[in-house]
């Protein structure tokens, strides 16, 4: 009722619902309910430095240097068979 109909576009819209998602993450991060905002701040530099951490080790498998998935580590060729 605020907003008019042209005004909705699909990324406009998500940033209507931006708010909660972010209250609903923001809530799962607090341990101590008597510190709301310490424990959040706790959470996001634990959240931080565990992030930094995993993209610069070299001989620890994390999430952003392992192989992927369908990687079988053979070498590609430039033309498939069937084109040759």
């Amino acid at each position: 009722m605020i907003f008019p109909p042209a005004f909705f576009t699909s990324m406009i819209h998500v940033m209507v619902h931006l708010p909660d998602e972010v209250s609903r993450d923001l809530k799962t991060s607090v341990r101590n309910k008597a510190k709301l905002e310490w424990s959040i701040i706790q959470a996001w530099v634990a959240y931080e430095a565990l992030t930094f951490c995993g993209m610069y080790l070299k001989d620890v498998e994390t999430t952003f240097n392992h192989p992927s998935l369908n990687n079988d580590g053979g070498m590609r060729s430039e033309k498939l068979s069937i084109f040759a």
